[in-house]
């Protein structure tokens, strides 16, 4: 993998249409798949985003 395939705060925030805090939220309870790479510097892996999103879609349509 590249550094083109992990994403920012900012674009996670917009690729997934949803505000940073919820972003930052979801990584403080460890709901989201993430990758710590200092204190302070957090990456997300477009991989990992995408299969996350496929299992949150298909527990959302188990609950319907």
């Amino acid at each position: 993998m590249s550094l083109s395939d992990y994403m920012t705060y900012d674009q996670l925030s917009e690729f997934l249409q949803m505000p940073k805090g919820t972003l930052y939220a979801l990584v403080h309870q460890k709901r989201i798949p993430h990758i710590r790479i200092g204190p302070r510097t957090v990456r997300f892996s477009k991989q990992a985003i995408e299969e996350w999103l496929e299992v949150k879609c298909r527990e959302t349509a188990q609950n319907w």
